[in-house]
This record gives structure tokens, sequence and C-alpha cells, in this order.
């Protein structure tokens, strides 16, 4: 699954610098347990992200 473009640009945000908000090791670690589901459970986790990305 492709992440948005909303989400896309905030992670390219970071990337280069843009941004001040620096994701901490909780984070991370939730990121990790994500990537252990079915590939169905992760597209799912993601699309619901992007819904509160997009929303916020």
């Amino acid at each position: 699954m492709k992440p948005s473009i909303e989400v896309a640009a905030k992670m390219a945000d970071y990337l280069v610098g843009k941004t001040d908000t620096e994701p901490n090791k909780e984070t991370f670690d939730r990121l990790k347990e994500v990537a252990k589901l079915s590939e169905e459970d992760r597209q799912y986790i993601f699309r619901m992200v992007d819904v509160f990305i997009r929303d916020a």
C-alpha cells in the first residue's frame, strides 16, 4: 500500500529537515509491531492513520 500524498509529503518534510517533529522511540517501536501484521491489517491501519492526518 502506498501512503497518501499528505502522508508522503509529511514524511518527505521530516527526511529533509523541514519539520521540528521528530518520531520518538515509542513511535518507532509501534511501527515495528505494525510491520509484523498481515498486509491486510497494515493497509487498514495506514488507511486509518491517513484519515486522521488528513482530517487533523
